[in-house]
């Protein structure tokens, strides 16, 4: 009921068209980069994020009135027969984006998995990671931005060895415009690496911008992530539009839950698996009650021997 009531809120507060829409981990598998495994059948993500700016470089003391000091973002993903991730997502200023994804070859032992994708499925051109009316001027259209990726989990090959590679290309939203970024062409990479159990610490470059993250996994459907974004804002990029908070390296804080799966053969396999947990619960019990009687039988012969000898 609790963890109910949070979603409610965090979901009334995105509805507001004041804020924006937060990135990274909106869209995506990894950070802000796609990976090319996609949710199970069936299965259903749902994640929220909050960003906090850094607003040191404004250079107008009147902006802080018109411009939040924090955004939300929501995204929902769907796995369908284990070939396709179907999503939506809210990028403020009242739009919703559609993205989608699909598996050209699944991974396993050597072979490294490989998909295809679509991003920021809307009309407005103009998008970004702060919605369609943002202060940020793309020459390249930003939405329906095409990509292909290829991930190997290392694991696969050498257990000891806990990090995962992803490599794709992509237009739109994964073309680079500026100095250090546009050389990229398009290209983007990440790299996820699992220390210990449960905590997987991610970094990437998606064609514009280098992030870093951690993702930790509280339990089989929550995990909480953490985000500091836009990393080389941080090393004086002297760009004249670095005066707006959305162009400032970001802190970022949220969660992800995954349910499922709701239908099809892993869910009847799930159903027996818990079946059979129950009925060796239940004869466990039955012999615990069994023990039970032939210990009370064995009580009262005593009790009866005690009465005959007076004792």
């Amino acid at each position: 009921m609790r963890n109910k009531f949070i979603l409610f809120i965090i979901f009334l507060l995105t509805c507001s068209p004041y804020f924006l829409n937060s990135t990274p981990f909106i869209q995506g598998n990894v950070l802000d980069s796609p990976n090319a495994h996609l949710l199970q059948h069936s299965y259903i993500q749902f994640s929220g994020i909050a960003t906090f700016y850094d607003q040191d470089h404004i250079m107008q003391a009147g902006d802080f009135n018109s411009i939040p000091k924090y955004t939300l973002g929501l995204d929902l993903k769907v796995g369908a027969f284990n070939w396709v991730e179907l999503g939506v997502a809210y990028v403020g200023t009242q739009v919703w984006t559609g993205f989608v994804k699909g598996r050209i070859l699944k991974e396993s032992g050597a072979i490294p998995a490989i998909a295809i994708g679509v991003q920021n499925m809307t009309p407005f051109k103009r998008i970004s990671d702060y919605g369609s009316n943002t202060f940020t001027y793309y020459k390249i259209a930003q939405n329906f931005s095409m990509y292909g990726v290829i991930t190997k989990d290392i694991s696969y090959i050498n257990p000891s060895i806990p990090v995962t590679l992803s490599l794709g290309i992509g237009t739109g939203r994964f073309q680079g415009e500026r100095d250090r970024s546009e050389p990229w062409k398009g290209i983007f990479t990440s790299i996820e690496v699992r220390p210990v159990k449960n905590l997987t610490i991610i970094s990437d470059i998606d064609g514009k911008d280098w992030n870093i993250a951690s993702v930790y996994r509280v339990n089989y459907n929550l995990e909480l992530l953490f985000a500091w974004t836009e990393i080389e804002q941080t090393f004086g990029v002297n760009y004249t539009h670095r005066t707006h908070p959305t162009e400032q390296q970001k802190i970022q804080m949220g969660f992800r839950m995954t349910y499922g799966p709701f239908f099809g053969q892993e869910l009847a396999q799930r159903r027996q698996r818990e079946f059979e947990i129950m009925r060796s619960y239940e004869t466990e019990l039955e012999e615990i009650r069994r023990k039970r009687e032939e210990a009370e039988k064995e009580l009262e012969r005593l009790r009866r021997i005690l009465e005959e000898t007076g004792g």
